[in-house]
């Protein structure tokens, strides 16, 4: 991660985006602020070449080592591979991109058949809903094959808990964890709004949006209706 310029990718291949957002974008429940981090993970986000190279022969890797990439048809996936191919051969790491039509790529990753590097196209909706299916070990896009106990009893910690200040804390603790674990390597976002109106009678209900069966929509499921009010106003 030491060796990947996040800026410059974040730059050339995502219209508006952020080089910062992890699991939880800004303005969200559970975002850290990099300067929030501890030091050797604000490292993280700092491109520098000749310490990856440092870093990779206290690994044991003096000579760098090689590898593969599975990247999709879609745009930007493999010019996003093509870019990491050329910033890893400065430190040493040999880069073999293997292609594959966007269903078959998606197909090999989500059963963890995939080449030991994969790039993934992903969207910051519910951080709770991403966790889940991302950093979990049963998640069913768990790419990385990321297993860490403590995650999940911290995630099901969060879903008992009904205070949404006590929730973000929680997110805030997870976001620290995995930025420090680095199961994956956050290449930026897009960033990007949606305009969206409900009656005053709509409760529990804010604006957000998650993810779910290939679909964003409203989490319904939370959502209920105040009868009274919406007969008190006519309707």
């Amino acid at each position: 991660m030491v060796g990947t310029d996040i800026e410059a990718i974040c730059e050339a291949l995502i219209t508006g985006g952020v080089p910062y957002f992890f699991i939880a974008p800004p303005g969200c429940p559970g975002h850290v602020a990099l300067e929030d981090l501890p030091p050797e993970d604000q490292l993280l986000f700092h491109y520098d070449p000749e310490l990856a190279i440092q870093m990779l022969a206290d690994a044991g890797y003096p000579d760098g080592f090689a590898t593969s990439i599975s990247a999709g048809s879609a745009a930007g996936d493999t010019e996003m591979a093509e870019m990491l191919e050329y910033m890893w051969g400065l430190i040493g790491v040999d880069l073999t991109i293997n292609t594959y039509e966007t269903a078959v790529q998606r197909s090999r990753m989500v059963a963890q058949i995939h080449d030991p590097v994969g790039t993934t196209a992903g969207v910051a909706t519910v951080s709770w809903t991403n966790i889940e299916s991302i950093f979990m070990s049963t998640g069913r896009e768990s790419i990385a094959m990321y297993d860490n106990p403590v995650v999940e009893e911290l995630w099901y910690e969060g879903q008992r808990e009904m205070d949404e200040a006590k929730r973000a804390e929680i997110l805030e603790e997870i976001f620290v964890i995995l930025t420090h674990d680095v199961p994956y390597i956050p290449l930026g976002t897009s960033v990007g709004g949606t305009g969206q109106f409900w009656w005053p009678w709509v409760k529990n209900y804010y604006g957000e949006l998650e993810e779910g069966g290939g679909h964003i929509s409203p989490p319904w499921d939370l959502m209920w209706i105040d009868q009274d009010l919406k007969a008190e106003m006519g309707y």
